[in-house]
């Protein structure tokens, strides 16, 4: 998503915490096709200043639910504010409380054949109905043929939010929140199917 920006000519500045990803960014923002003067900072979402307004800002890939207190998620909602111009767009996508705990998380096993064989991933996961969080674990396989190749297990936590809950998080930080819809489906109304859902909000 970033690089389509990119293509059209729009200057995007990226933020990672992960020095590795930000070289796979700077990386293929030298592709040719991307004309755009694009920048990458290594930080905190927090904490993060760098003393320029722009037009919108977006926290995806569930950034805003890896912050799992209070206080973290106002902290983060302030750095986005705080980069924006007034009137400017904020987006985000979360997990979706409601259907969270309609559907609840299970045990899964997923796998995808490859070039050489298959990558098979197991997912487990556990709700803490208290703090509003579900951590998930995976397990995942690597097969060249029928020889493992390689091994990964990852412990994610990550909160869910609830409609007048993100409202609430969004007006003591300086946004009117606009629109929560489905994702990808925007134009649904997100329900107890709605796993994921993404928020517009505009800066005041």
């Amino acid at each position: 998503m970033r690089f389509r920006f990119s293509a059209r000519g729009f200057e995007i500045i990226g933020v990672d915490r992960s020095a590795s990803m930000l070289a796979q960014a700077r990386k293929k923002a030298a592709q040719p096709s991307l004309t755009a003067r694009d920048a990458f900072y290594r930080a905190d979402i927090q904490s993060l200043d760098i003393g320029r307004q722009f037009d919108a800002t977006m926290l995806m890939f569930a950034l805003l639910g890896y912050q799992l207190d209070n206080a973290d998620v106002m902290a983060a909602l302030r750095t986005a504010r705080r980069h924006l111009r007034s009137g400017g767009l904020l987006l985000f996508d979360v997990w979706y409380g409601p259907a969270v705990l309609f559907q609840r998380p299970s045990e899964r096993v997923k796998t995808i054949p490859t070039l050489t064989g298959k990558i098979s991933r197991a997912s487990s996961s556990d709700l803490d109905t208290s703090r509003h969080v579900c951590t998930v674990r995976f397990h995942i396989w690597k097969f060249d043929a029928e020889r493992l190749s390689s091994e990964t297990v990852e412990e994610h936590t990550v909160r869910y939010f609830f409609p007048l809950e993100l409202n609430l998080f969004l007006e003591s930080t300086g946004f009117n929140p606009t629109r929560l819809g489905a994702f990808p489906d925007f134009e649904r109304d997100p329900d107890e199917k709605s796993w994921n859902v993404l928020a517009v909000a505009r800066a005041v």
